[in-house]
Formats: structure tokens, sequence, C-alpha cells
């Protein structure tokens, strides 16, 4: 019933480790990982646009995520 908001706070979690990713990367000089997590935020910012209006979309998130362990 909640999925929406479920779907939001993980991908609020999600978006703070991506963060602390691209802070690591800035402080290391990589680049390669800076542009892989600004990608990731990017994208997520997309998911999260669209998770609003799209029920299953938001359901498939969280399963996704429960998949791989985060």
């Amino acid at each position: 019933m909640f999925e929406r908001v479920k779907a939001y706070i993980k991908l609020k979690e999600v978006n703070d480790f991506l963060e602390e990713g691209r802070l690591m990367a800035e402080l290391t000089n990589n680049k390669k990982m800076l542009n892989d997590a600004n990608k990731a935020l990017y994208y997520n910012e997309l998911i999260r646009k669209e998770m609003w209006r799209n029920r299953e979309l938001a359901v498939a998130f969280i399963q996704g995520y429960k998949a791989i362990g985060f």
C-alpha cells in the first residue's frame, strides 16, 4: 500500500551513499568514479520523478534493491 513511500525512502538512502562516493571520488581525484556517481544520481532523480506516477516502478525498485542486499 505504501510502496511509493518505501521506494522514496530507499532511494534517499541510495542517494546518500552515492553522495559519499562522489565526495570520495573528488578527494582522491578519481574521474571515472566521479562520473559514475554523477550518472547514477542523475538516473535516480529520473526514477524518483517517474516513481510517483507509476506504482509498478516503485515496487520493482524496492524488489531490485532487496535482491542486491541494499
